[in-house]
C-alpha cells in the first residue's frame, strides 16, 4: 500500500459499522475521492474531529484494493461557526453538495477547490447567507462547465434586444432572444428580467468579495433563486436534498 498526502475538504461523511466512518473529501490534488476513517466515532479517536464535514486540513492517506483509508490529518480551519448555526450549516451544506453531485471520482479541479473553500469562509463571516448561495451557485456552474449563457441568445447565439423581459431556457442552459423566446425551446422556459439578468452578470464578472457589495431587490433574489434551481435541477436530473432543506428553514 502506498501512502499519499492531499489538501481536502470534507464534503460529508456517513457511518461504517460501529466504529467507522466512510468520508467523501474534495482534494485539490485529487478531487473528489471517498476514504475510511478507521475507529472515527468513537469518542476519543484522533480522526473524530478531522472528518467532520466542511473540515479544512491536510490529509494523509494509504492506497487500499477497495476505498483509500485515512492515516492522519491536520486541520486547518474547522468551520465550527457552520455547524454551530442552523442557517450557515444548511447553506454549507448545499454548497458541499452540490459540488459532490456536480463532479466525478479523481477529477481534479483546483479552481473549484479554492472556489468552495472561499464560499466556506464566507459563510462562516457574512451575513447575507442566501446571497453567498446565488453567487457559489453561478461560479460552481461556470468552473464545472455548464456556466449560463447570459450575454447573448442561448438558440441562436444574436443579440437579446432592449426587451425588459425576457426569458430563461433550461435545456439550453441561458437567455433566450424574443424571437427564439416565441418558439419551441425543446424544454422549460423561465421568466426572467433585465434587472436580474445584469445582477447575474456581475456576479460572474467581480470576485467574492465584491460581489457581496451587490444589494439585489427582493424581486431579484427571488427570480435567480428560481431560474439556477431549475437549471442546476435540470442538469443534475434530481432535486438535492440540501436544497431542499433550505427551502423549509427559509420558510
Amino acid at each position: 500500500m502506498s501512502l499519499y498526502n492531499v489538501e481536502a475538504i470534507v464534503l460529508r461523511n456517513r457511518g461504517l459499522g460501529e466504529a467507522d466512518r466512510i468520508i467523501t473529501l474534495f482534494s485539490r490534488e485529487e478531487g473528489k475521492l471517498e476514504a475510511v476513517a478507521r475507529g472515527a466515532r468513537r469518542p476519543r479517536s484522533r480522526l473524530s474531529g478531522t472528518t467532520q464535514p466542511f473540515t479544512h486540513g491536510r490529509y494523509q492517506l494509504f492506497r487500499g484494493k477497495g476505498l483509500d483509508s485515512i492515516s492522519q490529518c491536520v486541520v486547518e480551519e474547522g468551520f465550527a461557526t457552520l455547524r454551530d448555526d442552523l442557517a450557515r450549516m444548511a447553506h454549507a451544506a448545499y454548497a458541499c453538495e452540490l459540488v459532490e453531485q456536480l463532479t466525478t471520482e479523481r477529477d481534479p479541479n483546483e479552481e473549484l477547490f479554492f472556489l468552495l473553500d472561499g464560499a466556506l469562509r464566507l459563510y462562516a463571516a457574512g451575513d447575507d447567507l442566501p446571497l453567498i448561495t446565488r453567487l457559489f451557485e453561478l461560479r460552481v456552474l461556470a468552473v464545472t462547465g455548464y456556466r449560463p449563457l447570459l450575454d447573448r441568445c442561448a438558440a441562436c447565439g444574436g443579440p437579446l434586444g432592449e426587451s425588459p423581459q425576457l426569458r430563461f431556457a433550461i435545456a439550453e442552459g441561458g437567455v433566450l432572444c424574443p424571437r427564439c423566446a416565441g418558439g419551441d425551446s425543446g424544454g422549460p422556459v423561465a421568466d426572467i428580467s433585465r434587472g436580474t439578468l445584469e445582477t447575474m452578470r456581475r456576479l460572474l464578472a467581480v470576485d467574492l468579495r465584491r460581489a457581496l457589495m451587490l444589494r439585489p431587490d427582493a424581486a431579484t433574489r427571488s427570480e435567480m433563486e428560481a431560474v439556477l434551481a431549475d437549471y442546476i435541477g435540470w442538469r443534475l436530473e434530481r432535486r438535492l436534498k440540501s436544497r431542499e432543506f433550505l427551502s423549509i428553514i427559509k420558510d
